[in-house]
């Protein structure tokens, strides 16, 4: 019954599958110099194999998407600092923004002159070089500015 179900998933959606064409990815061994990311998935594809709801969902008559990520997801990655750019009154530029912050491209003085687009790198602020670690935590004025900000999201 479960390999009919299984195969019944596998048809095209308008006929009442999911659209997996090839289900040998289900049973598929992972190479040793497979990226990272494969083996990432690889490893969440054998636990969802052992989950409770994937074997009711392959018994059940209709599949539940929601079901299966609830099931799947985890609580234990969520971080008090998530607010700081989602689900908050920020602009919508903010995520580039920490995405350029967290990979160290942040167009600060110091790397704009480094590629001649400035003749100085001081910091307005506190006359030191302006660099990513000093816009961000080690001035004193910037810190200050850091911590309303935070208050104002509601963020400790």
């Amino acid at each position: 019954m479960i390999i009919h179900k299984t195969l019944a998933i596998a048809r095209a959606k308008r006929n009442g599958g999911l659209n997996l064409i090839d289900l040998e990815i289900l049973e598929a061994h992972v190479p040793d110099n497979a990226s990272w990311i494969i083996k990432a998935i690889m490893q969440h594809r054998d636990d969802i194999h052992q989950n409770q709801v994937w074997l009711e969902m392959l018994n059940a008559p209709k599949f539940s998407m929601k079901k299966m990520y609830m099931a799947v997801y985890d609580r234990a990655q969520s971080v008090v600092w998530r607010t700081l750019f989602y689900g908050n009154m920020a602009r919508p530029r903010a995520p580039v923004n920490l995405w350029l912050a967290c990979h160290e491209r942040l167009a600060t003085r110091d790397r704009l002159h480094k590629y001649g687009s400035t003749d100085t790198t001081r910091y307005c602020f506190c006359n030191a070089d302006e660099t990513q670690q000093r816009l961000m935590c080690n001035c004193s004025e910037t810190k200050g500015i850091w911590r309303k900000i935070l208050e104002w999201i509601h963020t400790n």
